[in-house]
């Protein structure tokens, strides 16, 4: 889960960008008509977000009685998302806030496109609104779907509105098993305040516990060879040491990604010092 800074756009902006190559007239008139209902939507997800009580918007069909549900997901769909539309440099600016080009959901995987953190099609007036686009990865941004909190305990992590990279939060135990499995889970005790059932939601919500296991399975067969050769030549403690080494080289990164809670796991078993990780 990362944090990112806000884009530098406005509602207002957003939505000028996108009617500026409207041709009907009509529709650019009634689009242009409600801006102001729009950028007092953009005001009050601020405040739900940053309070983390997006649970206590209310879904809704159009928008001041003169632009429909429909109509604003057309608006960002054809205007916003499309490759060509006037909208889109605003889209690719968004997109840009990843750091590295992950996924602030997921931690792990390449952003594909953008996320409405609350949907477009029940809150039409958010549809445009920049701080409720999330660049995402095509996973996350399936498994989240159209998902919306039901109370202040079932929030997903937010990436403009919380941050939680100064607090461990990301654990993993070593299975003694043939082949080695690796079991991820979310201790937040040391998470403070409302953050902590936002963590522990998304990271159930998500399924990242599958992702990060797969992955440290993975990363197993990739090493294996050269922890088998560190065990043949100097011996357990040796692959102990090994293994905290790319654990704090990982930590330095993000002291939450699955990397480090692998690496630092495998250093503190024994079974897995000692070759039990060798069994197939």
């Amino acid at each position: 889960m990362l944090a990112l800074s806000e884009p530098n756009w406005s509602t207002a902006q957003a939505l000028e960008a996108c009617v500026s190559r409207i041709q009907n007239l009509n529709l650019k008139q009634r689009l242009e008509s409600i801006e102001p209902h729009l950028t007092v939507s953009e005001a009050e997800f601020r405040l739900f977000a940053a309070n983390k009580t997006l649970n206590s918007l209310i879904p809704h069909t159009n928008i001041a009685g003169f632009v429909s549900s429909d109509e604003m997901v057309a608006t960002y769909d054809q205007r916003m998302a499309r490759s060509t539309s006037a909208g889109r440099a605003i889209y690719d600016q968004i997109m840009l806030r990843a750091p590295d080009g992950r996924c602030p959901l997921c931690a792990h995987r390449v952003v594909s496109s953008l996320d409405h953190t609350v949907g477009k099609a029940e809150f039409p007036s958010l549809a445009l609104t920049p701080i409720n686009l999330v660049p995402a990865c095509i996973d996350c941004n399936k498994i989240k779907g159209a998902f919306h909190p039901s109370s202040s305990t079932n929030h997903l992590f937010n990436p403009y509105f919380d941050d939680v990279s100064q607090f461990r939060w990301l654990f993993v135990e070593v299975l003694e098993t043939a082949p080695a499995g690796f079991r991820f889970y979310a201790d937040c005790d040391a998470i403070p305040g409302p953050l902590k059932p936002i963590v522990s939601w998304h990271f159930e919500k998500l399924n990242l516990a599958q992702l990060y296991s797969a992955q440290a399975a993975n990363q197993l067969s990739v090493c294996r060879q050269f922890i088998e050769m560190t065990l043949a030549a100097d011996g357990s403690e040796a692959v102990a040491s090994e293994m905290s080494r790319l654990a704090n080289s990982a930590a330095a990164h993000d002291i939450n990604c699955w990397q480090r809670a692998f690496y630092e796991a495998c250093a503190s078993s024994d079974w897995f010092t000692l070759g039990g990780f060798l069994a197939r």
